[in-house]
């Protein structure tokens, strides 16, 4: 063992709570049904919303008529973009939002979009009168041509989809991003490193390919619904189970023209997310509708509308790669293409923060990376787990793997020989700190036992094979976080946060922290739902950043309470401050003897009724410059995190069906502070990819999505999952991390999808370079290396 994994395991055993498993605490409301989702939320008199969408990709709205949907009973009323225009008369109401760009109406105006675009709202006493009333309403279109997919929007003929758009503003990262006109570029990232083109000359080997990946769906269990209330003294109440509350509270009291305070939003628990509830869905329309009728207003969604609100970016990457005889890689151009869909949402912030990445975690003397951020006709694209990265992942690493192949090197050492080490310069001139890149991979091949041979099956048309793959990522820098630490007259704490439950057990994290700071057992700490009144800013609930954003502005509320605590000890024994310690639940004072619980301190300084003492924490990391023209930085991330998967399949050559016989993932955590949830969230990371990687995908016709239903639209199943799965933690500790940690939330997700197609190629020489690994798409690889 070397001496700083010596140190780190030595630092381990004296945690009390961190590095620990702690059952969550929220565990057993989930377990006994008493947890209330945003759909278990009862309000008096609450009125029932549904949209009627559009039937088309592209056209002019010429008319919405609601006649007839008003005459049905119950119906209360019927908003259009009429009341939106009065609106803007009446208070400067700005119908539109997007936290990149300013491109989405609440409801349709000029023209519509895509197929699903919301053009009118039903406001009625039940929601299945309000669903009936949205067939009634009579929307007239003037068709327009449109665009089904990247190539179609950059075409010098293409129509354009927005005649112009306006930038959000709103986040220091995005500050490159601009408004535009008369394009299907939202948003463009260039990153240039060296001479790539010199280098493509240079190299004794060429390869070029292009990889696609389809549009998917998160398909959490619980699909959006929300709930607004305008209240008389001119406030607005939400509640929604979203990722970005503080977002949503600046977003609706903008497009009000109100001021912040003015706006609530309470976050419920959240029924699983993946990035689907991250910024402003389905809050500005209720907002609005509650506006406009002072009713209680509910919008609940299902499974169908889910689809025409968000999805994952389709995208087309395109990779050309120039390397020497012993396979060092002298020059990788990158063109990628992120299918944004009608709408920007935070397509920008993905083209950039993931575009950093499209060359891979690799050494690499020269790279010229384009990335675009396009729109089409279709349901818009934005946040899901893996922020971009998983697609790009399957695209260099495939690409890779070619590389190994055709050079005759072995692909996992080849991909240790040239991954990023300490201290290897990123593309943006930017050194790596904090890399266990080859330590995943390394333990991938141990799990795998990768030195014994592979035995193949018993049936002839089964051929067996096996690859890893290893992908990485930057967390969203800068970004805020802010925590609030009460402790109470008994020693109990209460924390205030705006990080989202979303089943990652962000509550049960800040509990251990809390616990570590001030020594006391998990039943004394209690965490706060979320709510913009009472909870402290936070940029999002999202990114992998949690942990390590929030958890230090924890650490740093936990260290404000014990610095007061210690100056009240040496105001009550008449002691200096620094002499005076704060640990395992104790105020002491080692020289007199003298010591007092937690919850004495607190009734020092208020009295025996006692009273409450508030620590207040606050983390940020900074941003730094950037070259808008070659991508050059001197700030990138705040850290990076990698993350590695071994896959072994077996290919029916006769059908072309995969069967994923066993799954390996490893992740560098940092720290893991609970390290049997940061394996459950490796797992759950590699689960989800392993649906897109076998079967999900959004199938358009004509601009309508053909599988917009579970029936048509499979997602994995435990029985889907290998009988074979191992999910292993690397811990190289970050520096400024809280206890050493970064982010998992993602990794697990990175490397699933190249690492069963390069075992596909491994086991029958087909290249697949389009995802999912159908058995439609996998026969024609196999019939095609056949056939060579």
């Amino acid at each position: 063992m070397s001496k700083s994994l010596q140190k780190q395991s030595e630092r381990k055993k004296a945690y009390s709570s961190v590095s620990k498993h702690v059952e969550r605490i929220d565990g057993k409301e989930k377990v006994d049904g008493t947890v209330e989702y945003g759909d278990d939320l009862v309000f008096p008199d609450v009125k029932h919303v549904k949209l009627c969408r559009a039937t088309i990709p592209h056209g002019k709205l010429v008319d919405v008529d609601p006649s007839a949907a008003l005459e049905l009973p119950g119906v209360r009323r019927v908003i259009t973009r009429k009341d939106i225009y009065e609106l803007q008369d009446e208070i400067g109401y700005n119908p539109y939002y997007g936290p990149a760009i300013k491109d989405q109406p609440v409801l349709a105006l000029d023209k519509v979009h895509y197929i699903g675009d919301p053009v009118a709202a039903v406001i009625a006493d039940e929601r299945d009168i309000a669903e009936e009333a949205i067939d009634l309403i009579d929307v007239t279109y003037d068709e327009m041509d449109f665009c089904e997919d990247v190539d179609d929007a950059l075409a010098d003929d293409a129509p354009i989809i927005h005649e112009e758009f306006e930038a959000a503003d709103t986040f220091p990262d995005l500050e490159q991003v601009e408004g535009g006109r008369d394009t299907n570029e939202a948003f463009q990232f260039n990153l240039r490193y060296g001479d790539v083109d010199a280098a493509l000359e240079e190299a004794a080997h060429v390869f070029e390919n292009t990889y696609r990946s389809p549009p998917v769906q998160h398909m959490p269990f619980e699909p959006f619904v929300a709930t607004a209330r305008a209240n008389q003294d001119g406030t607005m109440e939400i509640w929604t189970p979203n990722q970005s509350p503080h977002f949503v509270r600046n977003e609706i009291a903008s497009m009000f023209n109100m001021p912040q305070s003015k706006v609530r939003v309470r976050v419920p628990q959240v029924g699983g997310s993946y990035g689907m509830k991250l910024y402003a869905k389905t809050e500005p329309i209720i907002a609005l509708c509650a506006y406009l009728t002072d009713e209680t207003v509910k919008l609940k969604m299902d499974i169908e509308e889910s689809f025409s609100t968000i999805t994952r970016h389709g995208t087309k990457i395109v990779l050309k790669t120039g390397v020497a005889d012993d396979g060092t890689i002298l020059g990788r151009k990158c063109d990628v293409y992120y299918d944004t869909g009608a709408y920007a949402e935070i397509g920008p912030r993905i083209t950039k923060k993931s575009g950093y990445t499209a060359a891979g975690p690799y050494e690499i003397e020269n790279v010229s990376i384009d990335s675009h951020c396009v729109y089409t006709n279709k349901p818009p694209a934005g946040a899901f787990r893996g922020f971009g990265v998983p697609q790009l992942v399957t695209a260099y690493e495939a690409q890779m793997e070619t590389i190994a192949v055709e050079l005759g090197l072995d692909p996992t050492e080849y991909r240790k020989r040239l991954g990023y080490k300490e201290g290897s310069t990123h593309p943006t001139s930017v050194p790596v700190k904090s890399v266990g890149l080859v330590e995943c991979i390394e333990a991938v091949e141990e799990a795998m036992e990768w030195d014994k041979p592979l035995e193949q099956p018993d049936d002839p048309a089964l051929k067996r094979g096996r690859a890893i793959a290893c992908g990485y990522k930057a967390c969203i820098t800068p970004s805020s976080s802010g925590a609030l630490v009460i402790v109470s007259g008994d020693g109990s704490v209460t924390v205030h946060s705006s990080s989202v439950e979303i089943g990652q057990g962000v509550k049960t994290t800040l509990a251990q922290l809390v616990c570590e700071g001030f020594g006391i057992d998990i039943d004394y700490v209690d965490v706060a739902q979320p709510d913009t009144a009472t909870s402290p800013f936070d940029t999002i609930t999202a990114g992998s950043r949690t942990t390590f954003h929030m958890g230090n502005a924890v650490m740093r509320a936990v260290d404000d309470a014990k610095d007061q605590m210690r100056g009240i000890a040496a105001r009550t024994w008449g002691v200096a401050a620094n002499e005076i310690t704060v640990e395992d639940g104790v105020v002491s004072h080692a020289d007199s003897g003298n010591e007092m619980s937690l919850g004495d301190a607190v009734k020092a300084e208020f009295g025996k009724a006692g009273g409450t003492l508030l620590g207040r924490g606050y983390f940020t990391t900074e941003g730094g410059h950037h070259d808008p023209e070659t991508g050059q930085a001197d700030k990138v991330t705040v850290f990076w995190f990698f993350g590695a998967t071994g896959a072994v399949v077996d290919v029916d050559t006769e059908t072309g069906k995969v069967y994923v016989r066993e799954l390996q993932n490893a992740a560098d955590v940092g720290q893991a502070i609970d390290p049997d949830r940061v394996r459950g969230q490796i797992l759950g990371g590699a689960a989800h990819a392993l649906g897109q990687s076998l079967h999900e995908e959004m199938v358009f016709d004509y601009g309508q999505q053909t599988n917009q239903q579970l029936l048509d639209y499979k997602v994995p199943s435990f029985r889907d999952m290998p009988e074979k799965v191992g999910n292993h933690i690397v811990e190289v500790d970050h520096p400024d991390g809280p206890y050493g940690a970064k982010g998992v939330g993602e990794t697990g997700s990175f490397a699933v999808s190249p690492a069963i197609g390069n075992a596909i190629l491994n086991a029958t020489g087909a290249d697949v370079k389009a995802i999912p690994y159908t058995p439609e798409r996998v026969l024609d690889a196999v019939q095609e290396a056949e056939d060579k």
